[in-house]
C-alpha cells in the first residue's frame, strides 16, 4: 500500500490561519493511519503516552474522544514556538496535552551540549523525518516536528548545573546590556551567607562583606510553618560565627547546595540575612531591597515549594522526559520521534509569582531561574529559555490560554531602552508602562494590606534610576499623575467594603481592596485635558521614606467639576446590589465603583446621593469615531474636603455636560 497525506492533512498543508479544521475523531484519524504518515506520527505519539499509568485508564477512553493539534501560523519546526497534540477523553471530561518532537543530534565537527540553549542555533545536525516515498510529504512532517531536548531527571542533576552556567556564561558575555547594573547604582549588602563545603558537609556563616563580591539571591514563599530558623538579635552574634547546617529548612539547604555547586561562594536570603526582630534594621534593608536584587548575579526561585520546609528540587514524572515512539519506521520515518506530557510553561500559575513580594524580586533581578515541577526555566532581563526547548519560549502559548503575567519581565523591558550615547537607560512611556507594573502587583496575594506600598517600592526607586523623575505620591508619580489616577477596581475588588485599616490617600490604587486595572494600550490615545491642574500634593511617611508606609496624604486638584447622582439599579433575580452613575440624564458608557457603597459603615453611600465627576482626559480611537470622556468620580465629606469613589468614562453625549463644567479645586484624601 502507498503510503501519502490523508484529504485533512493535505488540507492542512495549504491551510494559511492557525484556526483552520485540526481536529479528529479517535475513530478517524486511527483509520487514516493506516496510510499517511502525519496522522500516523500523531496517533501513535498520543498512544505511546495514553500507554504510560495514570493518564486516562481504558475505561475512559473511546473512539469518540478527540485529538486536536495546535499549531502556530507561520511557524517552522525548528523554532521555539509552542506546538502540541491535546487529547480529550469524553468520559473523563478533560484533556492531556502532548509535545511531540525529535532530538537534534550534535555535528562531530564541534560538539555542543544538547542542554545549550545555543544548541539549536549553531553546528547542530537536525533529525529530519523524511519519508521514502514523498518529498512534499516531508516537507509537511519536517515543518510540523520541532527540534526539543529531553529532560534530565532532575532539577539539581549535574545536567542542570550544566545548564544554568550555560545560561549564565552567555547572559554575562555575550548579550545583554539590560541584564548590566544600572551605572552608579551598584549597591554591596549588609550582610551574606558564605558556603563552602568541609568534607560532606556544608559549612554556613553570616557574613558582613567589606567588598564587593558576587553573590545570588533565594526568592522563595515564607508560607505556614514553623519559623525559628530565622535571625534574630539573639542569635545574630552566634550566626557570624557559623549556622549549623541541620538547623536550617530543606529549602535554603537546597539553594546554598546549588549555589556552591555553581562555583559561587555567597547568597542573599532575606530572612536569615535580616534581623527580623529588629524594626530599625528590616526597614533599612527593605528600602535596600531593589539594590540588592538589581545587583545580585542570579536569583534562584523555588516555583513549586509552598514553604521554607518543602524542596526546591524536583523529578519530572517518565511521561514528561519524554518516551520514545515507535510504530512509524514503516513510513520511512527513521528517526527517533519522542513525546511526552507538555510541560508547565504558564509561569502565571506557579504559586509562587502570584505573590505580590515576589513580583518586584522577579522584575528586579537580572536573572531569575525558576525550580519548576519538572524542569529549570531562565528568565534574564531579555530572553525567557526552558529546559525543554533550549532556545526563547516568549512566543509561546497554548490553546485557550493567555500570557498576561507570564513574561513579565520580558514585557517590562520591552519599554526600556539604552542611550549607547550617555551609557543610560530610558523609559519609552514612563506612565504606562507603570500603570501596567501596578495593574500586574495589585491582583497578587499579599498576607498584609499594610505592606502594599513597600513590597513595590524596591521596584519605584529602580524605575526612578531608569528616568521617571518628579515625586512619588503613594503609588502614583507626580509628572503623570493623571495618567496613574485613571484605575479601577476590578470585580472582586469592587465587590468588597472600602477597608476600615487606612494605607493610603482614596486617590491612590494602594486604597483598594484588591487588584485595579487601568484602562487603554499603546495604540490608544489618551490625552489630559489642559483644563485640569495638580495644583498641590503632600504625603507624610512613617518612616521618612516616601515610597515606604504612610501616615496621611491629600492632592488639590483644579479642574472641571460637575453635579451627578448615584442611583440603585435593582435587578430582578439579582441579590447584589447596582450603581448606576447619571449627569443631567447622562449615563456613562461605564462606571466602576471603587468599592461596594451598599455595606453599611462610614463609607456607606446612600441611592440618589449626588456625587461629582471631574473631568481628566479624553481618549480618541480610530480618529474621532470613538470619543471617550474618562473622569474620578468624588463625594464631599463633612470637613469640605473630597474622598474618590469611582471612575466613568463617557460618551459623545457628555459633552455638553463637561462644557458648562465650572473650573474649581477640590482637595481630595
Amino acid at each position: 500500500m502507498g503510503y501519502h497525506l490523508c484529504e485533512k492533512c493535505v488540507k492542512h498543508s495549504k491551510a494559511e490561519d492557525m484556526f483552520s479544521d485540526r481536529r479528529w475523531r479517535v475513530g478517524d484519524i486511527r483509520s487514516t493511519a493506516e496510510f499517511c504518515p502525519y496522522c500516523a506520527l500523531v496517533w501513535q505519539s498520543v498512544s505511546t503516552l495514553l500507554s504510560d499509568d495514570g493518564v486516562f485508564p481504558g475505561e475512559e477512553r473511546s473512539d469518540d474522544d478527540s485529538i486536536q493539534v495546535w499549531e502556530p501560523f507561520g511557524v517552522e519546526g525548528g523554532s521555539s514556538a509552542r506546538r502540541s497534540v491535546v487529547y480529550h477523553s469524553h468520559k473523563a471530561g478533560q484533556g492531556v496535552e502532548l509535545s511531540v518532537f525529535r532530538v537534534p543530534i550534535e555535528a562531530p565537527a564541534r560538539r555542543i551540549s544538547r542542554l545549550s540553549p545555543l544548541a539549536p542555533l549553531r553546528s547542530a545536525r537536525y533529525q529530519s523525518p523524511i519519508p521514502l516515498e514523498d518529498d512534499e510529504t516531508a516537507l509537511f512532517l519536517r515543518k510540523r516536528v520541532p527540534t526539543r531536548f529531553l529532560l534530565p531527571g532532575s532539577t539539581q542533576s549535574e545536567a542542570s548545573i550544566t545548564q544554568t552556567k550555560s545560561w549564565l556564561k552567555e547572559c554575562l558575555e555575550a548579550h545583554h546590556l539590560k541584564c548590566s547594573p544600572l551605572p552608579g547604582h551598584q549597591l554591596r549588602p549588609t550582610r551574606l551567607l558564605h558556603i563552602r563545603k568541609s568534607f560532606l558537609t556544608y559549612k554556613v556563616r553570616l557574613i558582613e562583606p567589606r567588598d564587593k563580591v558576587d553573590y545570588l539571591c533565594l526568592s522563595h514563599r515564607w508560607g505556614a510553618g514553623p519559623t525559628n530558623y530565622t535571625t534574630t538579635k539573639a542569635n545574630f552574634s552566634k550566626r557570624r560565627a557559623g549556622i549549623p547546617w541541620h538547623t536550617l529548612p530543606i529549602l535554603f539547604r537546597h539553594a546554598l547546595e546549588f549555589t556552591h555547586r555553581l562555583g559561587e561562594e555567597y547568597i542573599w536570603i532575606d530572612s536569615l540575612c535580616i534581623i527580623q526582630d529588629d524594626e530599625t534594621d528590616w526597614s533599612q534593608e527593605a528600602e535596600k531591597m531593589a539594590g540588592i536584587y538589581s545587583n545580585s548575579k542570579l536569583t534562584l526561585a523555588a516555583a513549586w515549594a509552598e514553604n521554607s520546609h518543602e524542596d526546591m528540587f524536583h523529578s519530572p514524572m517518565k511521561r514528561v522526559m519524554g518516551l520514545k515512539v515507535s510504530g512509524v519506521e514503516k513510513f520511512g520515518i527513521t528517526d527517533d520521534i519522542y513525546v511526552r506530557a507538555m510541560p508547565p510553561h504558564q509561569l502565571e500559575r506557579f504559586q509562587l509569582l502570584r505573590r505580590a513580594w515576589i513580583y518586584q524580586e522577579r522584575l528586579l533581578s537580572p536573572r531569575f531561574l525558576l525550580f519548576s515541577p519538572t524542569e529549570l526555566i531562565w528568565e534574564c532581563n531579555t530572553k525567557v529559555c526552558c529546559q525543554c526547548s533550549g532556545s526563547d519560549i516568549v512566543s509561546e502559548r497554548g490553546i485557550g490560554e493567555t500570557t498576561e503575567g507570564r513574561f513579565a519581565k520580558a514585557s517590562f523591558w520591552r519599554g526600556v531602552d539604552w542611550d549607547k550615547e550617555n551609557k543610560t537607560f530610558n523609559l519609552k512611556w514612563k506612565g504606562f508602562t507603570w500603570n501596567m507594573i501596578v495593574q500586574e502587583y495589585s491582583n497578587y496575594g499579599i498576607t498584609y494590606r499594610k505592606d502594599r506600598l513597600p513590597a513595590i517600592a524596591g521596584m519605584a526607586k529602580y524605575y526612578r534610576r531608569l528616568g521617571q523623575d518628579g515625586e512619588y505620591l503613594a503609588g502614583l508619580w507626580k509628572n503623570t499623575f493623571f495618567e496613574n489616577l485613571l484605575w479601577h477596581s476590578t470585580t472582586r475588588s469592587a465587590s468588597k467594603a472600602r477597608p476600615a485599616e487606612w494605607i493610603a490617600p482614596t486617590w491612590s490604587w494602594a486604597s483598594a481592596a484588591e487588584g485595579v486595572r487601568f484602562f487603554g494600550q499603546l495604540w490608544i490615545g489618551l490625552e489630559v485635558i489642559d483644563r485640569v491642574k495638580l495644583v498641590d500634593a503632600r504625603c507624610e511617611s512613617v518612616h521618612g521614606d516616601e515610597m515606604m508606609k504612610l501616615k496621611s496624604g491629600f492632592v488639590t486638584i483644579c479642574g472641571p467639576v460637575f453635579p451627578a447622582v448615584l442611583r440603585l439599579k435593582e435587578e430582578e433575580g439579582k441579590e447584589e446590589k447596582t450603581y448606576v452613575l447619571e449627569a443631567e440624564g447622562v449615563t456613562p458608557q461605564t462606571f466602576d465603583a471603587d468599592y461596594d457603597f451598599s455595606v453599611p459603615g462610614d463609607f456607606h453611600i446612600q441611592p440618589d446621593s449626588e456625587v461629582f465627576g471631574m473631568e481628566v482626559a479624553n481618549v480618541t480611537i480610530y480618529g474621532d469615531d470613538g470619543f471617550g470622556m474618562h473622569s474620578v468620580v468624588l463625594r464631599k465629606l463633612a470637613s469640605g474636603k473630597y474622598e474618590r469613589v469611582g471612575v466613568a468614562e463617557w460618551r459623545e453625549d457628555i459633552r455638553k455636560v463637561s462644557d458648562a463644567a465650572q473650573v474649581v479645586e477640590v482637595t481630595i484624601v
